[in-house]
């Protein structure tokens, strides 16, 4: 949405702390082994979340009256009603995550980055300008060539039904398509996980609702590295997210300005790129030719040095 950013900035580092107490003595887990998970309260239903963001972003009314567009706002910009029901489904999310990568047996620490959460309404008809992006396989940040850290982006449904699909080509034939409703979820990697959205006809359900579902966000760290090391991973994240949520509200109409519509290319191509370049070489191998490129050329500086001394 349109927000001033210092402002928002010091409202999110405040929330984040306040987040950071609250879930660190969340007691024990609302997941079992195999993933089933559970809330603490019920799940409120499309019309309450609708109003929620109607109140938090009347941005989105004003830019978008026809709701052809997406829309979102940062979870921290909600009511405290708001905020305690994103609260409860992150608690469920984070336990799910620790419990199904074993997260205690393989010495990791999950943090949240609360400053990157929203609430979303999506727009998989609108496939032009940076709404494109959605529908093409992509990948969500651009830092998957540092190792040994990872960036979670869980996506949770709030309404339902609808005709919106997330395809998941990564991940087991089971789990490659999802179409998310109230309480149904997908957590991916959000560097280095190719996915998109495609609209579908929904044939079971006569009446489709909007797509409007909760991003919310993690990283995870070896509890070996200094924990600044891994806030900073964490924050270089949330940073790259506020820059392309902003670029991504300019070009969203690429009908309404040149600067829009050039915006919106740029976009796309970056998307593009970035969603060929993990199918086919991946950032991981990426970043591992790139420390033996490094190293070799500070190895031969090194042997010329020698060679210069002698």
């Amino acid at each position: 949405g349109v927000v001033t950013q210092p402002k928002i900035m010091a409202r999110l580092l405040l929330t984040s702390v306040a987040f950071g107490l609250l879930h660190s003595a969340s007691g024990e887990s609302r997941c079992t082994a195999d993933g089933s998970c559970s809330l603490k309260n019920k799940l409120p239903d499309g019309e309450w979340w609708r109003k929620e963001i109607n109140a938090a972003q009347p941005k989105c009314r004003e830019i978008d009256p026809d709701n052809v567009g997406t829309c979102h706002q940062w979870t921290v910009e909600l009511s405290k009603g708001g905020q305690a029901t994103v609260l409860d489904i992150k608690t469920m999310l984070s336990d799910f995550i620790k419990t199904t990568n074993n997260f205690d047996e393989n010495h990791r620490v999950l943090d949240w980055n609360d400053q990157m959460d929203e609430l979303y309404l999506s727009a998989p008809k609108n496939v032009v300008g940076s709404d494109k992006v959605f529908v093409t396989p992509h990948i969500d940040g651009f830092f998957g060539l540092i190792p040994f850290v990872r960036a979670w982006r869980c996506v949770y449904g709030l309404t339902g039904p609808h005709n919106t699909v997330t395809v998941q080509p990564m991940r087991n034939p089971d789990q490659r398509e999802v179409t998310l409703g109230p309480g149904i979820f997908t957590c991916f990697d959000y560097n280095r996980e190719i996915h998109w959205i495609e609209n579908r006809v929904n044939a079971s359900s006569p009446e489709l609702d909007e797509r409007m579902v909760l991003k919310i966000h993690f990283y995870d760290y070896p509890s070996l590295l200094p924990k600044w090391l891994g806030d900073a991973f964490g924050q270089l994240n949330a940073e790259y997210n506020f820059f392309a949520r902003r670029a991504f509200l300019v070009s969203q109409f690429p009908d309404r300005s040149w600067f829009s519509k050039a915006v919106g290319g740029v976009i796309n191509s970056i998307t593009l790129f970035g969603g060929r370049a993990e199918k086919y070489f991946g950032y991981v191998n990426i970043g591992i030719v790139l420390a033996f490129i490094f190293a070799a050329h500070f190895r031969k500086y090194d042997l010329l040095s020698t060679v210069g001394i002698a």
